[in-house]
């Protein structure tokens, strides 16, 4: 979900995101200005800077100053969030989604952090 007035930069970023989500999951996802988790999970793009939320701003968690992003779940209501303070905060967190999901379909917990994987160590190392 993108605002129709959201600015190119941000656009062409949900728009790779969609075609990168498609070679990993073999499906893509479509882009739209409405929320509709009855097709399953939402991909909510936020851009604090525009005056045009789609959303409640109450389901938002803090940012800290510009370009900052983050990338976090709502299980309830079956969105994923990919949240920037400004337009380059936003192309960020569009970015390393699509990063994290081409890496290793597994690396992010649904709380959009990171999941490191210890490495076993061999004997004698």
């Amino acid at each position: 979900m993108i605002s129709s007035r959201e600015v190119a930069p941000v656009k062409l970023a949900v728009e790779t995101l969609s075609k990168d989500f498609e070679k990993v999951m073999h499906y893509k996802p479509e882009i739209s200005q409405k929320a509709d988790n009855a097709k399953g999970i939402d991909i909510i793009v936020v851009n604090e800077s525009m005056n045009d939320l789609l959303i409640n701003e109450s389901l938002l968690r803090l940012l800290d100053g510009l370009e900052s992003h983050r990338i976090y779940c709502d299980l309830q209501r079956k969105r994923i969030y990919l949240h920037g303070k400004d337009m380059r905060g936003t192309i960020y967190a569009c970015l390393l989604y699509t990063s994290d999901a081409a890496d290793d379909l597994h690396c992010v917990d649904l709380d959009g952090r990171r999941v490191l994987k210890k490495k076993k160590k061999k004997r004698g190392e």
